[in-house]
C-alpha cells in the first residue's frame, strides 16, 4: 500500500493526506458532523465551513446554522474582533427585518423622490432627488451703444434675444449613519456660459438641537435675505438689480444656523471670503469673510416664497437683518462663473479695474462692509417686501497712490416689491423698484409682472416680467442686468421644481 500511494502521489502530499485523516478524527463530533453550536472564532482549529444555503429569493433556510469561513494564515485580512464576538443584528435575519437586502429600503415621492430605510432607529438612511429648472427668453435693447467706466475705459453693450436654460440642479439630499448627520449636493447647469456642470453648494452638517446645527461645506455668505432665499422662491424671475449690486456670493467655509427662541433664527457663517465661489486655494489670500443673518417671524411661519400663495387667513410677518465683513486682496475673478458677483462702483465700474479710482492705478487691497435691514408681511393673498443696503469700502489700497477722498467709499441701496392674487394659488401680480446710490452716481429699475401658478401648484410656475433700466450698477450672468446699460429687459420664465 505504501508503495502504491508512493508511486501515484508525491511524497509530501502523501503525507499531507494521512495527516489530515488523523487530524479529522482528532476534531470534536460537532465539528466532524454538520453540526456547529456556535460560529467559530480565531481561538478555533483551522477549518472551512461551507455558507449558509439561502433560496432563489435570498432567504435564508432557518434550519441551517451560520458558519464562519477563516483562514488562520491570513488572520490580518479579518476584523478578529467581530469574528470573536459577532454584533447583534450584524447579520440579516428575520427577526431583524432592516437588515433584509429586500425588505429594507423604500420608495416614494415628498417633495421629491425619495429612497430610505424603512428602521430609521437602527438603520437611518434617507436619500431625496430634486429637480430644478428655469427656461427663460430674455430681450434687451440697450439705449446706448457703449458705457465709459470710472477709468475712462468705453465698454459695448450687448442687445439680447434668447432662450436660455437659465438655472437646472440636480439635488442630492438627505441623512446617513444618524438621523442628524445630513448631507447636501447641488449640481448645477446652465446654457449661459461654457455648459458645464459645476458644483455649486455642497455640505455635510449635525443638528444637536433646535438651537444649533453646525455645517461644513461650500455654502452662501449670508449677507442679504432676497440672495439667502432660493431663487426659485423669489417673486420675479430674477432677484432685484440692489440685491444683485450689493449681495455676497458662495464660499468654503463653516456656518452654524438654528431656532434659540420660538420664531427666531439665525445663520453666521465663517468662510474663504466674500466672492470665492469658482477659485482654488491658490487664488485665495489669507483673509476670512465674515457674516450673520438674524431674523423674527413673531406672528407664525411666514413660508418661503414672497408670494402669498397660501393665502395667510392671518397677517405673517418677516423681519430681520445681516452684518458681513471682508477684507480682500487681488483682482476680482472669472466673470463667466454663473453665481460670481463682482464688488461695484455705484456707476457700475469694477473696483479693480485699472484707473478705477485714480488713473493708472489698479485696486489691490480693500475692505468690505455689509450690513441690511429688511421686513416682509403677507395677508390674504397680498405681499409686501423690502430690504435696505449700506456698504462701506475702507482702506482702499493700490499699485500707486489713491486720493484720500476715495480711499474710503460708501453706498446705499433699496428694493421694494408686492404682489396680491387675482384668483387664490392662480394668478398673481406684482409691481417692484430697487435703487443703488453712492458717490459715482445712481442707477435704478422700475418692473413688475404676472404670476401664473400653472395647476394651483407653487413648484410649476410662468412668470412674464417687464423692467425699465436706468443706468445699471450691475452686471451678472443669471439676472439680464448689465452694467452701463439703460434700457426696457423683457423675461419670461417657465419654472419647475420636482
Amino acid at each position: 500500500m505504501t508503495t502504491s500511494i508512493r508511486r501515484h502521489f508525491p511524497f509530501p502530499l502523501s503525507i499531507s493526506v494521512a495527516l489530515l485523516g488523523v487530524c479529522s478524527q482528532c476534531l470534536p463530533t460537532s465539528i466532524r458532523g454538520q453540526e456547529l453550536s456556535s460560529p467559530l472564532t480565531l481561538d478555533s482549529a483551522p477549518v472551512v465551513v461551507a455558507p449558509r444555503i439561502t433560496d432563489l429569493h435570498g432567504r435564508e433556510n432557518p434550519d441551517d446554522q451560520q458558519a464562519v469561513i477563516r483562514f488562520s494564515e491570513h488572520a490580518d485580512l479579518w476584523d478578529t474582533a467581530k469574528l470573536r464576538h459577532p454584533p447583534a443584528g450584524s447579520l440579516p435575519t428575520h427577526e431583524n427585518p432592516s437588515m433584509q437586502r429586500t425588505e429594507s429600503l423604500v420608495t416614494g415621492y415628498d417633495e421629491g423622490f425619495y429612497i430610505q430605510t424603512v428602521d430609521q432607529d437602527t438603520a437611518p438612511f434617507r436619500l431625496r432627488v430634486n429637480l430644478q429648472s428655469q427656461f427663460r427668453y430674455t430681450n434687451f435693447n440697450p439705449q446706448q451703444a457703449t458705457w465709459t467706466d470710472a477709468g475712462g475705459q468705453i465698454n459695448p453693450l450687448a442687445a439680447r434675444n434668447d432662450f436660455e436654460i437659465n438655472r437646472g440642479r440636480l439635488i442630492f439630499s438627505g441623512h446617513a449613519v444618524d438621523k442628524d448627520l445630513n448631507y447636501y449636493l447641488n449640481l448645477d447647469y446652465a446654457t449661459l456660459g461654457d455648459d458645464r456642470v459645476t458644483i455649486l453648494l455642497a455640505w455635510m452638517s449635525y443638528r444637536f438641537s433646535r438651537s444649533l446645527e453646525l455645517f461644513y461645506g461650500k455654502g452662501k455668505v449670508v449677507g442679504s435675505r432676497e440672495w439667502l432665499v432660493t431663487s426659485m422662491a423669489t417673486q420675479g424671475p430674477e432677484r432685484t438689480m440692489a440685491t444683485t449690486f450689493f449681495r455676497p456670493s458662495i464660499t468654503a467655509g463653516v456656518w452654524a444656523r438654528g431656532e434659540p427662541l420660538d420664531r427666531i433664527y439665525y445663520q453666521a457663517v465663517v468662510g474663504n471670503g466674500f466672492n470665492t465661489a469658482a477659485i482654488g486655494f491658490r487664488d485665495l489670500d489669507t483673509n476670512f469673510v465674515y457674516s450673520a443673518n438674524l431674523w423674527h417671524e413673531p406672528l407664525g411661519e411666514f413660508g418661503l416664497l414672497f408670494s402669498d400663495w397660501q393665502g395667510s387667513a392671518n397677517p405673517v410677518l418677516r423681519w430681520g437683518g445681516s452684518l458681513t465683513t471682508s477684507r480682500q486682496s487681488g483682482t476680482q475673478f472669472n466673470r463667466s462663473e454663473p453665481e460670481d458677483s463682482f464688488i461695484r462702483l455705484s456707476d457700475g465700474t469694477d473696483l479693480t479695474t485699472p484707473g478705477a479710482l485714480a488713473p493708472g492705478v489698479t485696486v489691490t487691497d480693500y475692505s468690505v462692509s455689509l450690513a441690511t435691514l429688511d421686513a416682509g408681511i403677507k395677508y390674504q393673498g397680498w405681499s409686501l417686501h423690502s430690504e435696505y443696503f449700506l456698504r462701506w469700502l475702507s482702506d482702499i489700497r493700490g499699485t500707486g497712490p489713491i486720493p484720500q477722498a476715495r480711499r474710503n467709499l460708501f453706498d446705499h441701496g433699496v428694493f421694494i416689491l408686492g404682489g396680491r392674487f387675482l384668483v387664490p394659488q392662480h394668478h398673481e401680480l406684482y409691481l417692484r423698484t430697487s435703487a443703488v446710490y453712492g458717490p459715482f452716481g445712481s442707477g435704478s429699475e422700475w418692473g413688475g409682472g404676472w404670476n401664473w401658478f400653472i395647476k394651483k401648484h407653487p413648484n410649476w410656475r410662468c412668470t412674464f416680467d417687464i423692467a425699465h433700466i436706468n443706468r445699471s450698477p450691475t452686471e451678472q450672468i443669471r439676472t439680464g442686468y448689465e452694467a452701463g446699460a439703460s434700457g426696457f429687459l423683457y423675461r419670461l420664465q417657465i419654472q419647475t421644481t420636482y
